[in-house]
């Protein structure tokens, strides 16, 4: 069972890009530290954003206990960029269990 947490990030008015992109790297490298972790990378959907895509054994873990890196790369992002958009893309496989476990 594997998901995928994506992420958009739109680059504030003023905001240097450069940073943007330094802050999601750095972002992927935490992200691939965290336990349950299996991939994090980022990509350029157009010159004022970024979209973050972090491949996870199972959509558990995407909400790790606060750490100060963590939570210094969030507010160093969030200084830069909006996050416009958040999905947890869970596999087919979790989706039926999900459902079941629903009583569906």
């Amino acid at each position: 069972m594997s998901a995928i947490v994506y992420s958009r990030w739109e680059l504030r008015p003023g905001a240097d890009r450069i940073a943007m992109g330094n802050t999601a790297l750095e972002m992927c490298r935490f992200n691939r530290s965290l336990e349950g972790s299996m991939n994090s990378r980022y990509f350029w959907p157009t010159a004022n954003a970024v979209v973050i895509l972090h491949e996870v054994e199972n959509p558990r873990v995407v909400f790790p206990g606060p750490s100060a890196d963590g939570a210094r790369i969030a507010f160093n992002m969030s200084d830069l960029a909006d996050r416009t958009e958040f999905e947890i893309w869970a596999g087919a496989g979790q989706g039926t269990e999900s459902n079941r476990l629903a009583g569906r």
